[in-house]
C-alpha cells in the first residue's frame, strides 16, 4: 500500500491516531509506504532518523523511516551536484 497523507492534514487527533494504528496493523502483513511532511503524526521521536542521519530502522527492521531531504543532501554532496566545475 502507498499512502499520501495530504488529505489527512486537517484530521482531528483522534482520527489520526486511529489511522496510524490501522496502518501499523496492516504493516504487520503488508509493506506500507507512507509519504508525509509530518512524520511526527505517525512515528514516535525514537523512530525518527537522528540529526544528520538519513534513515532509522526500528521494530527489528520492520519500520524504516527515511528523511528524504537528508538522502538528497547526502547524494548531492557526494556527487557535487549543483556546484560549478572548477576552471583550470
Amino acid at each position: 500500500a502507498i499512502v499520501l497523507d495530504d488529505h489527512l492534514v486537517h484530521t482531528d487527533p483522534a482520527r489520526l491516531e486511529w489511522f496510524s494504528r490501522v496502518l501499523g496493523e496492516v504493516a504487520t502483513d503488508a509493506q506500507v509506504l507512507l509519504f508525509t511532511c509530518r512524520p511526527h503524526d505517525y512515528l514516535k521521536k525514537a523512530e525518527l532518523p537522528t540529526k544528520g542521519a538519513a534513515t532509522r530502522e526500528t521494530a527489528g527492521g520492520a519500520v524504516c523511516a527515511v528523511d528524504l531531504e537528508a538522502v538528497i543532501e547526502t547524494w548531492a554532496a557526494r556527487t557535487k551536484v549543483g556546484k560549478a566545475p572548477k576552471v583550470p
